[in-house]
């Protein structure tokens, strides 16, 4: 329900929760794009905002067109969505 309602109003998923990342591979949709974090020393929602605010101008291109981001160990890994595709 949560990706089906972003996708719809055209809005962005972020979680700590990979499931998300793995429910948009088995839609093989190109909406919504989903933030996961895998941050182990990130605990406070203002250091996820500043993480997000920080990055926005780097990936706004990407983001609007559907992909999936994690942040991992200082690192930020993009793919394009649907997954999987060739």
């Amino acid at each position: 329900m949560i990706l089906e309602r972003a996708a719809v109003e055209e809005r962005v998923v972020v979680s700590a929760d990979s499931d998300f990342a793995m429910l948009l591979a088995l839609s093989r949709g190109s909406k919504p794009s989903f933030l996961l974090f895998r941050e182990v020393g990130i605990v406070r929602a203002r250091d996820y905002v500043s993480s997000i605010l920080a990055s926005i101008p780097l990936l706004e291109t990407e983001i609007d067109a559907g992909c999936v981001v994690t942040f991992r160990r200082g690192r930020v890994r993009v793919r394009s969505l649907p997954l999987g595709r060739r």
